[in-house]
């Protein structure tokens, strides 16, 4: 007569006492990764803005360097001082947000474009962060002659 072989009770209880630990030390880094996830996304968008910016104004001065708008796909975008505007109200137009890919299916956009606001400066969120906390990125356009740049900051803080 053969003689089963199996785990005592005592070793299945170590098994499972030592993957506990494990897990303890383990689930705290990857239940962060939402924080992660939303400092990409806010790094995406800057890069984004930042990359429409330049070749808008390249766009620009390729141009002659007049003008209040340049051709962009099937629309346009309204520039200020050689830069894409911040906020834009007119349909059928782009800001910077449209410009760099920007929609509201991805980010919360404030302000909204095509809404009557009038604004020099546009913050661009992640969807679910809250409007006061300190995850965004934001474009201040151009001056009207072009001689102070726009500014994008970022801030990943409260992400």
């Amino acid at each position: 007569m053969q003689r089963q072989r199996g785990f005592t009770l005592i070793e299945l209880i170590l098994v499972i006492v030592m993957l506990g630990i494990l897990s303890a030390f383990a689930l705290p880094r990857f239940a962060d990764l939402g924080r992660d996830a939303r400092i990409a996304s806010v790094q995406g968008a800057a890069a984004s803005i930042r990359s429409a910016a330049a070749i808008g104004h390249a766009a620009w001065l390729a141009g002659g360097g007049t003008g209040n708008d340049i051709a962009y796909e099937d629309t346009f975008v309204l520039m200020q001082g050689g830069y894409p505007q911040a906020h834009i109200k007119l349909a059928g137009a782009v800001g910077i947000a449209g410009a760099a890919g920007i929609d509201a299916g991805s980010y919360q956009i404030n302000p909204l474009p095509y809404t009557n606001v009038n604004t020099s400066t546009v913050t661009v969120r992640p969807l679910g962060v809250a409007a006061t906390a300190t995850c965004y990125v934001s474009y201040t356009q151009a001056n009207m002659t072009g001689t102070v740049p726009p500014s994008i900051s970022m801030q990943t803080g409260g992400c």
